[in-house]
């Protein structure tokens, strides 16, 4: 089987006048990456560039406008966005060129939707697209329990009467006993809230005050758009499906980062949902894909060169003075990173001339404990952003309705059970198993995946749900601006948010900005 290079955009198979002619034609006037495969062997430059010439005579310029509207339909426009996404093995268009398959795919272009993606999500919101053209687009209803939306309002506690107590208990689904007041916060109703700000990682005090409505209204705060917003806001969702991978797995991971959301799916189907914290806007958490490779249960947590030079080191210099030897390393201790030599050995930082050194050549890493930035676990899938799923320390965070707090890591509320499914699906792995090696296992104990799962870190802003209904999230780094200016063929707006900071280069994450919190520098790097 002749291999196909990656970054080809259409295949064309056959050869002869037409082959040639169609190669040619994509090559030049369109600016595509063709490959031509003629009696199983891949050829390309001058064989089909010569015979292009000559095929010129019996390819007409409509023919290649549907030839290159046939390829955008089937893999987008993603350069011409400008937003340039990790997608690996996205795929290329076949195009078989005998002359009755040729007379077949001019009639299957004509129709277009043969080119277009398969997911469901993508013919989903291709239907809300038309009827939202048609005017018969359906109003958002709320008519299940993660529906209804409790507004801004006063304490809601045991014995407190007020009209949002019947929506409280309508969005916990605690209907009133037979003849009591449904408006009256009882102790059913408490311990229901109770159970709610556990499974959310709030403080279980049973009371409903602006954080707890903050969890009970998840992202329902994002201002639903229609007509023509709504229409650029499915076009740029539909687009992003053609920048996919077609075949996305039978069991793969994927983070949408506008919701907030990792979920594992199995055979189409979602089998587990959790909330993330993803990137901040100017520490964005990247587009892409790649495959988990190992889940390391109490990691170590190494920090990367740009946080030893533009976080530790500036502070290692404030201790100079009249009676210090020009640096302070008591910063360190606090925060109980320790650091190795180039011979691989720990080293005491106060018997290293920091004026001298490049901090860069040692490794400097925080243990596992309590304290540490990564917390019990991480899912690794290697890749040139170095970024990864995690544990925190920080779970406070998950109570919040928008969760962009990171350097560009993705933070898991109940990592164990995300551990449990994965493991279990991978090597039948239980509940038990994965807290023992959590909380009671050996450090840094790094699990090899046996079949390595694909992960996909996407930007969604607009979703069809199981019923039908269009859930709208917040276009948080402004990709949907951007993408709707450059499909429009205008400027991109100013203002929009600016990851300012870059990726990481091996071995390294991204850069940080020096900290303004307090006195504790490190408020800002331990917050991945």
């Amino acid at each position: 089987m002749t291999a196909i290079p990656a970054h080809a955009d259409v295949v064309v198979i056959g050869g002869g006048i037409i082959g040639c002619s169609v190669a040619y034609h994509l090559a030049r006037d369109h600016k595509l990456d063709v490959v031509l495969i003629e009696q199983g062997k891949l050829t390309g430059g001058s064989t089909w560039h010569a015979a292009g010439l000559v095929g010129q005579l019996r390819s007409s310029a409509s023919i290649t406008q549907v030839l290159r509207y046939s390829v955008d339909l089937y893999k987008g426009l993603e350069a011409e966005t400008g937003l340039a996404t990790g997608w690996r093995e996205t795929g290329c268009l076949r195009l078989a060129c005998n002359e009755d398959r040729w007379t077949e795919f001019k009639r299957q272009a004509t129709t277009a939707r043969s080119f277009q993606p398969t997911h469901p999500q993508f013919e989903a919101l291709r239907k809300a697209l038309i009827a939202e053209r048609r005017g018969t687009a359906a109003k958002p209803v709320a008519d299940k329990p993660e529906d209804v939306v409790v507004p801004s309002g006063p304490t809601l506690k045991l014995g407190v009467e007020h009209g949002q107590v019947a929506l409280l208990r309508k969005r916990l689904d605690v209907p009133a006993k037979d003849g009591a007041n449904e408006y009256v916060f009882d102790a059913a109703l408490r311990d229901a809230v109770v159970a709610f700000q556990r499974t959310q990682g709030g403080k279980p005090d049973g009371m409903v005050g602006s954080g707890t409505r903050q969890m009970l209204n998840g992202g329902s705060s994002t201002p639903e758009v229609s007509g023509q917003k709504k229409i650029d806001l499915l076009l740029v969702n539909m687009e992003r499906y053609r920048w996919l991978p077609q075949n996305l797995g039978s069991f793969y991971v994927n983070v949408n980062i506008p919701e907030f959301k990792v979920r594992v799916f199995q055979d189409a189907e979602p089998i587990h949902e959790t909330r993330v914290v993803v990137g901040k806007t100017h520490t964005q958490t990247p587009i892409f894909n790649d495959e988990m490779e190992e889940i390391v249960f109490r990691p170590n947590w190494y920090v990367p060169n740009s946080i030893k030079s533009n976080e530790i080191a500036p502070y290692l210099r404030r201790g100079s003075g009249f009676f210090s030897s020009g640096w302070d390393t008591s910063i360190l201790r606090r925060q109980g990173l320790r650091i190795r030599g180039p011979n691989g050995r720990d080293i005491d930082p106060d018997r290293v001339d920091w004026s001298r050194n490049d901090i860069r050549r040692y490794e400097l890493y925080q243990p596992p404990g309590p304290s540490n930035v990564l917390g019990l676990v991480k899912f690794r899938f290697p890749n040139t952003h170095d970024v990864y799923l995690h544990d925190t320390t920080q779970k406070g965070l998950f109570a919040n309705a928008e969760r962009a707090y990171s350097h560009g890591c993705v933070r898991v509320q109940n990592p164990d059970k995300l551990a449990t499914v994965l493991l279990g699906h991978d090597q039948d792995w239980t509940q038990a198993r994965v807290s023992a090696a959590m909380y009671n296992g050996a450090d840094a104990n790094a699990v090899r995946i046996k079949n390595r799962i694909p992960v996909y870190i996407s930007y969604f802003t607009a979703i069809v749900d199981e019923d039908g209904q269009l859930k709208q999230y917040k276009d948080l780094y402004g990709h949907d601006r951007r993408m709707i200016a450059a499909l429009n063929g205008q400027p991109i707006p100013a203002g929009l948010p600016d990851n300012t900071v870059a990726s990481a280069g091996q071995g390294e994450r991204r850069g940080v900005r020096r900290s303004r919190r307090g006195d504790n520098p490190f408020s800002a790097i331990f917050d991945f």
